[in-house]
C-alpha cells in the first residue's frame, strides 16, 4: 500500500498553471525549491525560504510567511527584497489574508508572488486571484480540475480588483 503522506506531497509538488483573462496563476506549489524554515532553524544561504515575519529583519530570506493577524503595512520596507510572500488561510472562513493580499498589491505596489497556503478550497480560489494571489496551494481534498472550473466559473466581474480583469460595466461603456 501507498503511504498516503508522499502521495500529496507529489500532489502537491504537481506546478498546474492556469491562464484567467490574460493572469498566469498557478494551483498547487510552484516554487518547488521555496521551503518553509520554522521557529529559529537555518536559512539556506541563498535565502529561497520562507520564514515568519517576525525572523524576517534576522535572516537572508526571500520569502516571508504572513499569519492573518500580522500587519501586511510592516513589509513596505522589506518589498524590494522579497520574491514571494505566503498569505495564511488558517479556516475557510477567515478572509484576514485577502486584506493582506490587497493592501500589499494595490497601496504597496508589491509585483512579487503571492501564494495562499492552508485551507485552500475551490470556492475561494477565484475571490483570492481577485485580490491579487497568484499561487495556491489547494488544501489535499480539492482537485486541480475543481479548482480550474472554480477560475471560469465568472465570465464577468462587477467591481475593480487587484487582477487586470475590467468590470462589466466597463465593457458595456467601452463598447
Amino acid at each position: 500500500m501507498a503511504n498516503p503522506a508522499i502521495e500529496r506531497r507529489e500532489q502537491e509538488r504537481a506546478a498546474i498553471d492556469v491562464d484567467v483573462s490574460g493572469v498566469r496563476l498557478n494551483l498547487r506549489d510552484a516554487a518547488l525549491d521555496w521551503s518553509y524554515v520554522p521557529g529559529s532553524a537555518d536559512v539556506p544561504a541563498d535565502g529561497a525560504a520562507v520564514v515568519d515575519l517576525k525572523r524576517l529583519a534576522e535572516t537572508p530570506a526571500r520569502g516571508v510567511r504572513l499569519m492573518p493577524e500580522d500587519d501586511a503595512r510592516t513589509l513596505a520596507d522589506h518589498l524590494p527584497r522579497l520574491d514571494l510572500i505566503d498569505l495564511v488561510f488558517p479556516k475557510f472562513r477567515d478572509g484576514r489574508a485577502y486584506s493582506s493580499a490587497r493592501i500589499l498589491r494595490d497601496c504597496l505596489g508589491y509585483t512579487g508572488a503571492l501564494r495562499a497556503v492552508g485551507d485552500v478550497l475551490a470556492d475561494q480560489i477565484a475571490f483570492m486571484a481577485r485580490c491579487g494571489i497568484d499561487q495556491f496551494v489547494l488544501n489535499p481534498a480539492v482537485s486541480a480540475e475543481a479548482a480550474k472550473a472554480a477560475l471560469d466559473r465568472y465570465a464577468y466581474v462587477y467591481q475593480r480588483g487587484s487582477d487586470p480583469r475590467a468590470p462589466v460595466w466597463h465593457l458595456r461603456r467601452s463598447s
